[in-house]
């Protein structure tokens, strides 16, 4: 029935070495009962879809004290300019063209177009998106306390759960670093892109792609944790290679739905990843025209095959990007992706099953496929002469400590030709 890297998954699924995923029951349930209640990001446009091109160049006419009732005659534009991928340039000239008092009356009226539309400011999507989190949790919990009917209770009670799970995710003590709500679709399953660092104005950016079994209720934490370990890492290698002036800023991006157990053996959901994740990166790109960061992308397993075809597509570019734990994709090699062959690096750890699978049709990790390999197998650390720990099976390339996370860091700064266990060492 199953074969390749399915039939690998269902082993390690059965012996629990996935860890920390739902039952194949639970997500399989969650999955079809949430077809219809798909968000926005999900839904496929035209990019040149007139409505709302009409709509936004209609809005950029509206005075300050004409926004309540514009959103008021036009309902569901949010929806519609979101679905429509207006281009994140002529976004940010619009909101860049606006005075304060006017940006706060569109967050007040529609801060789910502020808080997701590309292009925008990432300090004010921030303050959009926590605004309409918490007006999707009350209105939630209003209607269970009031009475709804059995079907709905479910569906709204497991909403409800996976909008909490990102609130707890962004409340943070004095000893956290301040996590920035940068993109949130609130249906089920949900979508949402959680950054720490300043993502305006830091040096170096760096994605963090997850592959399958991830949801935003059951590991939205832990993702958003380990863009905080990077973060702390690549900070770190700043200080230690003498740029303390220089920042980063890293990114939990859990913006698309990943695969499970039943549709793994298909691209559609690495093709629809690779489509959100391109509208993401070209918001950054818009976002910041005149001081463009370092811009890097680290992919596991299927996040890798979905990276890759953005990048095969030349919807996006990089600066740098590895591939952990990958399944490949239709990419041959990396003379088939938008950027430069030096600057692509894979790893494979040892009882990694995924690894050299070539599921998707290639082997990121084989000689003939090109990339720069780096070591996750432990040692010490030529420069700093710690001991870093090995990283084994397919979910420990982000553990601190690591020879992994340690390269994965260095990849992020531009400073690839530092990696441990590469040819070049």
């Amino acid at each position: 029935m199953y074969s390749g890297y399915a039939a690998l998954l269902i082993a390690l699924t059965m012996g629990g070495a996935i860890g920390n995923v739902h039952a194949l029951s639970e997500m399989e349930s969650q999955s079809l009962n949430s077809q219809s209640e798909i968000g926005y990001y999900t839904s496929t446009n035209s990019p040149n879809e007139p409505d709302a091109v009409l709509l936004l160049n209609e809005l950029k006419l509206v005075p300050a004290d004409g926004f309540a009732s514009f959103f008021e005659t036009h309902q569901g534009i949010s929806a519609k300019l979101l679905r429509a991928n207006i281009p994140a340039g002529e976004v940010h000239a619009w909101w860049q063209s606006l005075d304060y008092s006017s940006r706060a009356e569109i967050t007040r009226r529609a801060p789910e177009l502020v808080g997701n539309l590309e292009g925008i400011v990432y300090s004010d999507r921030d303050r959009a998106n926590r605004k309409f989190l918490d007006e999707t949790i009350r209105k939630l919990e209003h209607e269970l306390e009031s009475g709804v009917g059995r079907g709905k209770i479910v569906a709204e009670s497991n909403q409800l759960n996976m909008l909490k799970q990102i609130k707890k995710t962004l409340d943070h003590s004095p000893q956290i670093r301040h996590r920035n709500l940068i993109q949130l679709d609130v249906k089920l399953p949900g979508e949402v892109v959680i950054s720490i660092g300043d993502l305006d104005n830091a040096d170096y950016v760096s994605y963090l792609i997850p592959g399958m079994f991830f949801t935003v209720e059951g590991q939205v934490g832990a993702w958003v944790d380990t863009a905080d370990a990077l973060y702390k890492a690549q900070s770190s290698w700043l200080n230690q290679l003498g740029k303390p002036g220089e920042s980063v800023a890293t990114v939990a991006w859990i913006g698309y739905q990943t695969p499970h157990l039943l549709n793994v053996g298909s691209l559609d959901l690495a093709l629809e990843g690779a489509k959100h994740l391109s509208r993401s990166i070209s918001g950054l790109q818009a976002e910041r025209p005149k001081s463009p960061p370092f811009l890097s992308v680290m992919a596991h397993s299927y996040g890798s095959t979905a990276t890759m075809l953005a990048l095969q597509e030349g919807s996006i570019t990089l600066d740098a990007f590895a591939m952990i734990g990958s399944p490949g994709a239709q990419a041959q090699t990396v003379g088939d992706l938008s950027m430069s062959s030096e600057n692509v690096f894979v790893a494979e750890a040892s009882f990694d099953p995924v690894c050299n699978s070539a599921f998707y049709g290639s082997d990121p990790g084989s000689k003939e496929f090109g990339a720069r390999r780096f070591g996750v197998n432990g040692g010490v650390d030529p420069i700093t002469d710690r001991y870093l720990s090995a990283s084994e099976g397919h979910n420990e390339y982000f553990r601190p400590g690591s020879e992994s996370l340690r390269n994965l860091a260095l990849i992020g700064i531009g400073e690839g030709a530092l990696t441990m266990g590469s040819p070049t060492q």
